[in-house]
């Protein structure tokens, strides 16, 4: 085999082990595509019904490699993160910057769409998402499908684990300018892991 063959032999297969290869669940994504799986259930961050509106609600689903499924993610110099739905070019937002928010698509990314993210293998390894400078999780409220900015509830002196991201590197989507529209099969959010009393 020539050289210059092997060369591009070996990036080819590089470039491939890398794209489909999960991130791992400590290190913090870099800017790319990538689908976001929910670690706990398997289901996967989806903006509703591929809508483009903004204010649409950012719903846990199974996979179906649509691009409300699929989002660009940019880390910034003061370590927070924008993430860009595929499909609408709109960005990751909280509703209301409050205590029980709900995750939506939106325009304005520098006001309500800043995001942070750490590692914790505490019930479950993954990143935790919290909004811009608070400290509040984003997480699922009871069994709905809806993600929501709230804290962890304590029920029986235990409190609700915190849900866990995974992101998992995806090739660039296709753009389209068509007005496709379907129905998410939306997946409740299951069983509510608890932490263990000490």
């Amino acid at each position: 085999m020539k050289p210059i063959h092997l060369l591009a032999f070996i990036c080819l297969l590089s470039g491939w082990r890398s794209l489909n290869a999960q991130t791992n669940a400590s290190s913090l994504p870099k800017d790319g595509w990538y689908k976001i799986r929910i670690v706990q259930n398997g289901t996967y961050v989806t903006v509703e019904n591929l809508s483009r509106e903004n204010g649409a609600n950012l719903v846990q689903a199974n996979y179906a490699d649509q691009r409300n499924q699929q989002f660009y993610i940019r880390r910034f110099m003061d370590g927070t993160y924008t993430f860009q739905a595929a499909h609408s070019n709109r960005y990751v937002c909280a509703s209301k910057a409050t205590e029980g928010g709900r995750v939506v698509q939106g325009d304005t990314p520098d006001q309500t769409g800043k995001w942070r993210m750490k590692y914790s293998g505490e019930c479950s390894p993954g990143m935790v998402i919290t909004y811009g400078s608070t400290s509040i999780p984003v997480n699922m409220i009871g069994q709905g499908p809806n993600l929501l900015i709230r804290s962890p509830e304590y029920h029986d002196g235990a409190a609700d684990c915190v849900y866990k991201f995974m992101f998992e590197p995806i090739p660039t989507p296709m753009v389209s300018h068509s007005t496709e529209k379907t129905q998410t099969q939306k997946v409740p959010g299951g069983i509510i892991l608890k932490k263990n009393k000490n």
